[in-house]
């Protein structure tokens, strides 16, 4: 494969990389990524502004389980932030420029999307062209509190090592209390699953994420407009 994802290609090997940069192979590769890129971006809109009207729309029963559940998921996220932050995690990161950023375009599942429209805030725009769609430049565009899952669960091998016996135990500790609030998502939400809210809305084809899974049909009437979840006034 002559495609090598960023800071993967060592030096030596560009010169041969580049000598293909002409060939049908690769002009056709590069136009796939960027239909692609723009069908990610129409997804990721379209299932933003859905989910911005699905929130609005719904019962206070089902806002409250979610706030609650958010509440928990921040507060772990803070904690397994601070952690990070104590083994001087940021020195650790500027060492390779960032580089397990670079693959987050499926990380941000649905709960991280409730997150932000709890505290008020809109999603973020979704970039195509950079490395990671929540990347702002340099930064995330999300808080600690709002960053998913496998953002603020991965550590490296140096950072793990900065952490020492007593902080790594208690970062993994975390960890499994976090999946486990997500898996609570995942089992009651139809696009609540952690691999990542585009993904869901691909699969998922116009129906709403927030559409209930773990109860039988007639239980989401009140919950949803009954137009978004697929169930008729009289069902």
């Amino acid at each position: 494969m002559i495609i090598a994802p960023r800071r993967v290609t060592a030096p030596g090997n560009r010169t041969r990389l580049m000598a293909f940069s002409g060939h049908s192979f690769f002009q056709e590769y590069q136009a796939d990524m960027r239909m692609q890129a723009r069908g990610d971006a129409e997804l990721w809109q379209a299932g933003c502004t859905a989910l911005e009207e699905d929130w609005r729309r719904l019962a206070d029963e089902e806002r409250r389980w979610i706030r609650a559940r958010l509440a928990r998921i921040g507060a772990l996220q803070e904690r397994l932030q601070a952690l990070f932050a104590a083994a001087d995690g940021a020195a650790h990161c500027r060492l390779c420029r960032g580089a397990c950023c670079d693959r987050g375009k499926y990380h941000v599942t649905l709960a991280n999307l409730l997150a932000l429209l709890a505290a008020g805030q809109a999603p973020p725009p979704f970039d195509a062209a950079a490395p990671c769609p929540m990347l702002d430049g340099e930064a995330c565009r999300l808080g600690a509190a709002q960053r998913p899952f496998n953002c603020v669960t991965f550590v490296c091998g140096p950072v793990e090592d900065a952490l020492g016996a007593a902080g790594a135990a208690e970062f993994y500790s975390c960890e499994k209390a976090l999946r486990a609030v997500y898996e609570d998502f995942a089992r009651r939400y139809a696009g609540g699953g952690m691999n990542g809210f585009l993904l869901a809305a691909a699969r998922l084809a116009g129906r709403s994420p927030l559409a209930r899974q773990d109860v039988a049909p007639a239980g989401l009437r009140g919950l949803l407009p009954p137009a978004r979840v697929g169930v008729s006034e009289e069902g």
